[in-house]
């Protein structure tokens, strides 16, 4: 995996933990469109099911993003950006 894709989804969750906790304002807010959902899951050829555990979401959240009733949003982008470009990294990280 990419150095610095790495680099960016720690600095991502770091920050996703501060604004939960109230510590730190979120600054900026990215969607990734409800298709790019569906398309990474295909690239890596996995069920819903098992596509929601590797990002650590319920398969109902993830239904909701590929049907366009809502999007991802903060550490899951960051997540699905890496699975976008480096599926097989991803794959490998979460049999660890």
């Amino acid at each position: 995996m990419d150095d610095d894709l790495f680099k960016e989804f720690v600095n991502s969750c770091e920050e996703h933990i501060e604004i939960a906790q109230g510590k730190k304002e979120a600054y900026k807010r990215t969607v990734i469109a409800k298709s790019d959902v569906k398309g990474i899951r295909g690239k890596l050829k996995i069920t819903q099911e098992r596509f929601a555990q590797l990002l650590g979401v319920s398969v109902w959240t993830l239904r909701n993003w590929e049907q366009g009733r809502r999007a991802p949003e903060g550490a899951a982008v960051t997540v699905l950006k890496i699975a976008e470009r480096e599926p097989e990294a991803l794959l490998r990280a979460m049999q660890a």
